[in-house]
């Protein structure tokens, strides 16, 4: 038992020692460079250049940049933007996507993101007609990394809407068709 105790120890001794010496090698100064030759520092690794080059990209707009819709925005048209957003994108690229399909937001609002503490904005398009209200609405997802752009993603609460034509004391669904609507017609407020 003593004799396997020992063999055992004298095992990991080595092994320890092993792993000190690959890790002083890896952690050991990087003797400087020649004079008139450049240094690798690591902000000056081919590495940070790409990644400074991604981040100036994910900032640049689409391009050709498409032109803004300024025409009456219909019920249809707001109905057709939920394919518009399928999934987050940075908002530099999907904003004008969004607004040349859209037009200017109806409503902007800011608020501040529960989990980051950052701005974060709330964008919604509407429009009426007769006793249908339709909405889309977009929120802007904060990026955790600084100097990121956000991200812009579908919110909840967008769709077509009826006017409910009657409401009775109790019915749960009427009371539902009734917020929503309500909600659509406040976008329009602008309120």
């Amino acid at each position: 038992m003593k004799r396997s105790v020992l063999l055992l120890s004298a095992g990991v001794l080595s092994l320890a020692s092993a792993c000190k010496s690959r890790d002083a090698e890896r952690l050991a100064p990087v003797p400087s460079a020649p004079a008139g030759v450049a240094s690798q520092s690591p902000s000056a690794t081919p590495r940070s250049a790409a990644a400074a080059k991604a981040r100036e990209e994910a900032w640049a707009p689409p391009s050709p940049a498409p032109a803004e819709f300024t025409g009456p925005l219909t019920v249809e048209r707001v109905a057709a933007a939920k394919s518009l957003l399928p999934a987050p994108k940075l908002a530099p690229k999907a904003l004008p996507i969004l607004m040349a399909q859209l037009g200017k937001p109806t409503k902007v609002t800011t608020g501040t993101h529960a989990l980051l503490g950052k701005e974060q904005k709330h964008y919604s398009w509407a429009a009426k007609s007769g006793t249908t209200c339709a909405a889309y609405h977009v929120v802007e997802q904060p990026n955790a990394l600084e100097g990121w752009p956000p991200a812009l993603a579908e919110d909840t609460g967008g769709g077509t809407f009826e006017k409910p034509k009657a409401r009775s004391a109790g019915s749960g669904d009427l009371e539902t068709q009734s917020r929503d609507y309500e909600a659509c017609l406040a976008v329009l407020r602008n309120n």
